[in-house]
């Protein structure tokens, strides 16, 4: 891909609907199963757009975008966490990740 664009959104509001279309494009063979359907996902998409530390990051080509990954703060206790077994992080050691902190999005 030429002219490939990265742009980090942390407001929902600023990104859904480029979202919902990338998700339309890449799952439109699913897309006619319940939990694929686009109002399944835009249901999903939008709990997790209010809950602590979503950030989105989507590649543009020639504007248009083409492909996204999103995420969240996992908080202790919270909804998403219950889910987790456990979160390793190959080939880094806990005292590593502690003293390389994320980059800030600003």
């Amino acid at each position: 891909m030429t002219g490939l664009e990265l742009h980090i959104f942390i407001a929902l509001d600023d990104v859904r609907g480029d979202l919902v279309d990338v998700y339309a494009a890449v799952r439109s063979e699913l897309l006619h199963l319940p939990n694929y359907a686009v109002k399944a996902f835009g249901e999903r998409l939008d709990r997790h757009g209010v809950e602590p530390g979503f950030v989105a990051v989507v590649a543009y080509v020639g504007g248009v975008a083409v492909r996204y990954a999103d995420a969240n703060t996992i908080e202790r206790g919270g909804r998403r966490r219950k889910g987790l077994r456990a979160l390793r992080v190959m080939g880094i050691r806990r005292s590593e990740r502690a003293s390389n902190p994320p980059l800030p999005l600003s």
